[in-house]
């Protein structure tokens, strides 16, 4: 049982990232498929396992997911894939074709600032998506990287430090 106010208890395990991101791609399917949008998965071969909270893991992935899903046109593609650094971090990337996202917004998140007053925005949803992302990849020891490449769209990286890899 959680306190009121109180942060949930993490329960950190021994992880598999690209079958956390193979059951939620196919879990999103659907979705994407009814906004008109290709959703596909780009998972790498020997992937370690790190150690992380798999609630939280699974909150982060569906998070960066369902906001690309919102902000990507028809006919756009989301991606989400795995890819380690060898003697490296070990990251989960969600990309999208959407219109990309402000220097400024993404300055904000990457800060840890809160939207103004929970006001619904334009395409819905009240922006604290990705603040809540950003809070649960530090409990995990993690950090969340944001930026729009220069063809446009946005990048979500969640990187797990070497630290955080299960040594095989």
């Amino acid at each position: 049982e959680v306190e009121d106010g109180a942060a949930p208890q993490l329960e950190f395990t021994d992880l598999d990232l690209n079958a956390v991101v193979a059951a939620l791609v196919s879990a999103m399917e659907p979705v994407a498929a009814e906004a008109g949008v290709r959703l596909s998965a780009s998972l790498a071969a020997h992937l370690p396992r790190i150690v992380a909270d798999g609630t939280s893991v699974r909150q982060m992935a569906l998070n960066l997911v369902t906001n690309a899903l919102k902000f990507t046109p028809r006919g756009g593609e989301v991606r989400v894939s795995t890819r380690a650094e060898i003697d490296g971090p070990l990251m989960l990337e969600v990309t999208d074709t959407g219109p990309g996202m402000s220097a400024a917004d993404i300055a904000r998140i990457e800060a840890g600032e809160e939207r103004e007053a929970a006001m619904p925005r334009k395409g819905g949803g009240f922006g604290i998506g990705l603040p809540l992302v950003r809070s649960l990849a530090t409990a995990n020891g993690a950090t969340l990287a944001i930026s729009t490449p220069g063809a446009g769209g946005t990048r979500a990286t969640i990187v797990f430090p070497k630290t955080r890899q299960v040594l095989v």
